[in-house]
């Protein structure tokens, strides 16, 4: 039992940490600082809503 939550909160960790990476990466990419703003703020609101 506790095996499975541990496993279970190691996967929604690297899902987050991918999404940053992702969104980072989307950062760099469009190179505008609206957008990265937007997407920053995107961010902040899913992080407490997930945990």
């Amino acid at each position: 039992m506790e095996r499975a939550i541990l496993n279970n909160m190691a996967t929604i960790r690297m899902i987050s940490g991918l999404l940053e990476i992702a969104v980072a990466l989307i950062f760099l990419k469009i190179g505008r600082v609206d957008s990265a703003l937007r997407m920053n703020a995107f961010l902040g609101l899913v992080g407490p809503l997930v945990f």
